[in-house]
Formats: C-alpha cells, sequence, structure tokens
C-alpha cells in the first residue's frame, strides 16, 4: 500500500517522539543498526485502518499518547522487586532489564558456562563474530514492517545469548523486562538475539511486568536461530500493567533437524500485538508456536503466526486460545505456508475462544496456503461459551455454579499452560488464570 504524505508526516512525528532527537547511545554495531533504521523509518509508515493485517484493531490511542523515550524516566528497581518474579530454576541464569536497559546490580550471570556467551547489546565488545553477522539480519520477513523499523531505530539494550556447539545450558535462561512506575508516558525498545548451535538444548522464559497504572510501551524484537539439531524451549510471558501498549515481533531461523517449541501468554497491557514468523527453510524441523489470551474489561490483544514449512519433512504445531470477558477483544490470524519444494509436511493450527460475555469479541482468521501434495496439514477455529451439559455434569457431582464456572475456565486455558516446561512459571500462571478468571 502507498504511504502517503499525511500518512508519513503523522509516522514520522510518532517515531520522533518516542525515539528522541538524538540517536541512541549503544556499542557501534548497535548504533549502525541504529542509523540504517532511522533512514529506513523515512519509507514506511504506521499501519492505516484499511491494511489487511491492522484492520480489526484500532491504534490510534497508542499514537495519540505522548511517549518520551524511556531513558528520560527514573529506573529504580530494589532486589524485592526483582525477588517477586524470580524462576527458581534460573538460579544464576537471569538478566534483569529495567526500562529497556541492563541492570547489572540486579542480574545473576553467574551459573553459565564459560562457553555460553552472555552479554547485552549496549556491550558488545567481545561478543562472537556470530552476533554482527546475525543482529538485524534474522527478522528480515518483517522488513519493511513499521514497528520493527522503529525498534531498529531506537533499541540500545536487550539480551544476546549464544549456545556454542553440543552444549545443555542447564536449569533455565530468564530474561526479566520491569518497567517502572512514572506519571510520563514511555517507550522502550528492547531487542534480544538468541543463537544456539548445532545439537545444543536450551529453555529460556522472556517476563514482562510493570505497574497497574502507569501508561508505558514495549515495542520488542526477537531474533531467533536453532541450529541443525538443536532444540530451544522459549515461552514468553506478558503481564505488563492494565496501562501499558505491548507490540512484539519474534523471528525464528530453523535449520535441519531443529526444534522450537514455544508458548506465548497474554495477561496484561491496554493494547498487545504479536507477529511471529518462523523460516522453516530446512528438513526435519519441529515447530510449536503455541498462545493463551486471557483478557477482561477492554483490553485487547491481537496476535498473528506465520509458519512458513519450505522444506521437505518437518512437522509444526500451533494452539492458540483466548479466554474473553467484558468488553475485551481479541483477534487471531495464523498462516501456515507450504511451498513447493515443502513435501511430507504434518502441520496442525487450532484457534479456539472462550467467550465469558455476551459483549466481548472476537476475530478469527486461519489460513492455509499449500503448494505441495504429499502433505498432511488441518487449521480451523472454534468460538463458543461454557456449555450447559458440562455445567450440568459438574452440578451432578456436587460443585455449585460458581465453582463448576471456575473450573471450566480454566481447564480451557490450561491445556496450553500445562506445555510450559518450567514448573515454576508454570504454577504462577496457574494461580494468576485462576484469580482471572474466577468468578467471586
Amino acid at each position: 500500500m502507498a504511504v502517503t504524505e499525511k500518512q508519513q508526516e503523522i509516522s514520522q512525528a510518532f517515531a520522533d517522539a518516542v525515539l528522541g532527537a538524538e540517536s541512541p547511545e549503544g556499542s557501534s554495531l548497535v548504533a549502525k543498526v541504529n542509523a540504517a533504521a532511522r533512514e529506513h523509518l523515512a519509507e514506511v509508515a504506521l499501519p492505516a485502518p484499511k491494511d489487511e493485517e491492522w484492520r480489526f484493531v484500532r491504534l490510534r490511542p497508542l499514537t495519540n499518547t505522548e511517549f518520551v523515550p524511556a531513558d528520560e524516566i527514573d529506573a529504580s528497581v530494589n532486589e524485592a522487586m526483582v525477588a517477586d518474579y524470580a524462576v527458581p530454576e534460573a538460579e544464576g541464569k537471569q538478566l534483569v532489564f529495567v526500562n529497556g536497559r541492563f541492570s547489572t546490580e540486579l542480574s545473576d550471570t553467574s551459573g553459565f558456562a564459560d562457553e555460553v556467551f552472555v552479554g547485552n547489546l549496549a556491550a558488545l565488545d567481545d561478543a562472537p563474530a556470530e552476533v554482527e553477522e546475525r543482529l538485524g539480519q534474522i527478522a528480515g520477513y518483517y522488513a519493511d514492517d513499521y514497528f520493527l523499523n522503529l525498534n531498529a531505530a531506537g533499541f540500545t539494550d536487550g539480551a544476546v545469548v549464544v549456545v556454542p556447539k553440543d552444549t545443555k545450558v542447564e536449569g533455565v535462561v530468564h530474561l526479566l523486562y520491569i518497567s517502572t512506575e512514572s506519571s510520563k508516558a514511555y517507550a522502550a525498545h528492547p531487542r534480544n538475539l538468541v543463537l544456539v548451535g548445532q545439537g545444543s538444548k536450551m529453555t529460556m522464559v522472556e517476563d514482562y511486568v510493570g505497574p497497574h497504572s502507569s501508561t508505558y510501551f514495549n515495542n520488542v524484537v526477537n531474533e531467533i536461530a536453532v541450529d541443525a539439531s538443536a532444540t530451544l524451549h522459549h515461552t514468553k510471558v506478558q503481564r505488563d500493567g492494565q496501562a501499558a501498549y505491548h507490540i512484539g515481533r519474534t523471528a525464528i531461523d530453523l535449520e535441519r533437524g531443529a526444534t522450537y517449541n514455544s508458548q506465548t501468554i497474554s495477561l496484561g497491557a491496554k493494547f498487545s500485538r504479536y507477529d511471529v514468523y518462523a523460516n522453516g527453510d530446512a528438513e526435519e524441523i519441529d515447530c510449536t508456536l503455541d498462545g493463551l489470551a486471557v483478557l477482561s474489561g477492554e483490553q485487547v490483544s491481537d496476535t498473528h503466526t506465520v509458519m512458513d514449512h519450505r522444506k521437505a519433512h518437518a512437522g509444526s504445531h500451533q494452539l492458540h486460545k483466548m479466554v474473553l470477558d467484558d468488553k475485551s477483544h481479541a483477534v487471531f490470524n495464523g498462516k501456515i505456508f507450504v511451498q513447493p519444494k515443502a513435501q511430507i509436511i504434518d502441520a496442525y493450527q487450532l484457534n479456539r475462544t472462550l467467550l465469558l460475555s455476551d459483549d466481548a469479541k472476537v476475530n478469527a482468521k486461519p489460513q492455509l496456503e499449500i503448494f505441495a501434495d504429499d502433505v498432511k496439514c488441518t487449521h480451523g477455529a472454534t468460538i463458543g461459551q461454557l456449555e450447559e451439559d458440562q455445567f450440568f455434569y459438574l452440578k451432578s457431582r456436587g460443585l455449585n455454579e460458581r465453582d463448576a464456572r471456575n473450573m471450566l475456565v480454566y481447564a480451557f486455558a490450561a491445556e496450553v499452560i500445562e506445555t510450559i516446561p518450567v514448573d515454576s512459571v508454570k504454577k504462577a500462571l496457574e494461580d494468576a488464570v485462576s484469580q482471572r478468571t474466577s468468578m467471586k
């Protein structure tokens, strides 16, 4: 879609506000990416209401907010606040970022083996060569996306984890992003780069938390590469404050025999948007892109996934569930592409939505495009309310209506939560979802 002069003017004004007048200070590599993206921002624009990928949501509340760069905000966080979100399995492997900036004082990386490179983008003096080779390259699918370019122009920090060949990272890697209380609305642009070498294994939790009433904007990009026969388990938990905005892009490159298993859990934010692109340009990959959104009030969550099968003998699985109460609104658009060379593919995608209110709204659009003939692919979407026969069964076993409802709602959401491979995170989410969905 051609960009009008008016669109470009609005887009540039928003970028100037959230980025600041001067280029951010970072490492020489980061500065190089920032500078190139600032130039490219002049060629792209904020999504318009008629843009197909954005037509069910409105960005005006975001773009009308007067944000300042996060660097202008007081970033005081104490250890007690960090402890509230600790993951015991990640002892010695926790990287903490406050308003998008790495905190040496609050982080603990003492549990990593010497051969694993762990750092942050603002300090990359001794980074492996592949960091420079891959930073800014994996997310090429979103090259003309406004928010990706906004991130590329504005990021100064983020996590860098490079796992060498044939290495198992014990325990869990925890990336904790904390946003702080502020009377000013502010914007941060974290970028994470995760490279898992051939035959290696790692489990990672990416976690976003913040104050309930402050207005802030997390514009996140993840670039992930999983090399041949390697495995990455990746759980993203978004529990930002209820006045926050969260936009996230995750791009994954998969090599032959690689396994990528992910869950994206959306509980917080006034508006959240998730885009995931999995590049299956290799044989024998196994990719899982699951998700759960639990919304209430007037929350909006917009999820878009692309599973791009480009080579043969591969499989993928997507289960996305949404629980909507009050006047909340969810969007799901999942695409599966099976390219001509991708024979013998087993791809599955299902989106299920549970409506707890007559005022809640969902837009579901599963898509399947097949250009090969030897494939097994299924996709679908269901939307409904709690079923009376299930109520009747539980009440016949002695439960009252409130407890029966709470049990059914939790059981619906639990199918995704139970796939999370980190017990403490699973338990925390079980409690959070139960609290959010329970009828008092």
